[in-house]
């Protein structure tokens, strides 16, 4: 559902309920998400943390409950395994669209620290790269809510600490960000 919010609420939860296999994951949960705040989950494997980002972004229905979130939202989610196309970076970081800002997408792709050049068929991509690029692709979109569901799990320890440091300290929106591997130091950066 969609809502114009009344303040600073971006995405509303109100009494949220889950099940799956018969195990209740969430059970009335209620939460407000706020405007450019910015909100790690971490937790246990298997705690919901994955499902709830995924009923947020409404790719799962059976619940009951609300999901309200603010009309204007242009959100983007980078999963733990990214999608591609089998062509080359270019198409990859742009989806095939023409920015009017390059500049935009190379400081990103500079400071996310991917140096692949531009015309590199993807069928040459790692894992770490391929996260490296669904990252860039969806800070080069602009949007005002990211969802990253263990985006950089796939990222060595100074990758990981660059990229989520880049992130907290760059992205203008709302941040919900699911992950096990949590530095204290960025961990200290999130608002919640």
């Amino acid at each position: 559902n969609f809502f114009k919010p009344k303040d600073d609420t971006v995405i509303e939860v109100k009494e949220l309920t889950y099940s799956s296999n018969d195990n209740i994951i969430f059970d009335k949960v209620n939460v407000r998400l706020k405007k450019n705040k910015k909100y790690l989950l971490i937790g246990e494997s298997g705690t919901g943390k994955s499902t709830f980002l995924r009923l947020l972004n409404n790719e799962i229905h059976s619940y009951t409950g609300e999901i309200n979130i603010d009309y204007n939202s242009d959100i983007r989610v980078v999963y733990q395994k990214p999608y591609w196309f089998d062509t080359d970076l270019n198409n990859n970081l742009t989806m095939f669209e023409t920015y009017k800002d390059d500049k935009q997408l190379e400081d990103i792709k500079k400071s996310i620290g991917l140096k692949n050049s531009l015309e590199q068929q993807s069928s040459g991509f790692s894992g770490g790269e391929m996260q490296k690029i669904s990252i860039i692709r969806a800070l080069n979109s602009n949007p005002n809510i990211l969802f990253l569901d263990e985006a950089t799990s796939a990222l060595d320890k100074e990758n990981y600490k660059r990229i989520e440091n880049y992130i907290l300290d760059n992205f203008r929106g709302t941040l919900i960000t699911v992950s096990h591997r949590v530095d204290e130091g960025i961990k200290k950066k999130y608002d919640h």
